[in-house]
């Protein structure tokens, strides 16, 4: 990849300021991080859980969301890309993971509020 398509795709990665800041929603976070030939995807969101059984649910819910959301966001990147570009970007999906922190939860209720994250690695080839 040429010097030019790298630093147009970090332009179209970096949502530090001006139009790839402003969040499409408020909801949820997507970050990326560019190291080498490799693109990390974060996807980040609160969500309240209030029992195990609804945990489990919510969490494969929150899991198939992530993965579309994840989806749309690459797509839409290598859209920008052909646009600034007008060379193809490819990306090979490698590893994905997600997790669950819990950030607050009281003795005397049964709601949790926790942030699920997913992280998935892409290779530019």
């Amino acid at each position: 990849m040429t010097f030019e398509k790298i630093n147009a795709l970090g332009q179209i990665l970096d949502t530090t300021f001006g139009k790839s800041s402003t969040a499409k929603s408020a909801t949820f976070s997507i970050k990326t991080k560019m190291a080498g030939d490799t693109i990390t995807v974060m996807y980040t969101t609160i969500v309240n859980l209030v029992t195990d059984r609804v945990m489990r649910d919510q969490v494969k819910e929150e899991e198939r969301v992530s993965e579309k959301l994840i989806g749309d966001f690459v797509d839409e990147v290598k859209k920008e890309f052909k646009q600034r570009t007008g060379a193809a970007l490819k990306l090979k999906k490698g590893d994905s993971t997600d997790e669950i922190e819990l950030i607050s939860m009281s003795a005397y209720s049964p709601k949790r509020t926790a942030y699920y994250r997913r992280r998935a690695v892409y290779t530019v080839s």
